[in-house]
């Protein structure tokens, strides 16, 4: 008889703890990874960056006028280079 054929109780206490910390670890990892697929969805996205604005427009303005300026630095350097 395998190892896979043992039921829970035929198996030795440290296998048997093993192979329940590996599920353990295995149902958090399914949960993080739903968590951070939820995250990442473009509407909880949306969501969150409307929040962040809601919350303090100032700063939400100052970093997208930090990156139109950032772009506009690489477009002329880029011009001036080639």
């Amino acid at each position: 008889m395998s190892t896979d054929d043992k039921t829970q109780d035929d198996l030795p206490e440290g296998e048997q703890a093993v192979r329940l910390d590996a599920e353990r670890t295995r149902d958090e990892l399914e949960k993080t990874l739903d968590e951070i697929e939820q995250r990442l969805k473009p509407q909880a996205l949306a969501q969150s960056a409307q929040r962040r604005f809601q919350e303090n427009p100032a700063a939400v303005l100052g970093v997208a006028a930090g990156i139109a300026a950032a772009l506009a630095g690489l477009i002329v350097w880029g011009v001036r280079r080639g």
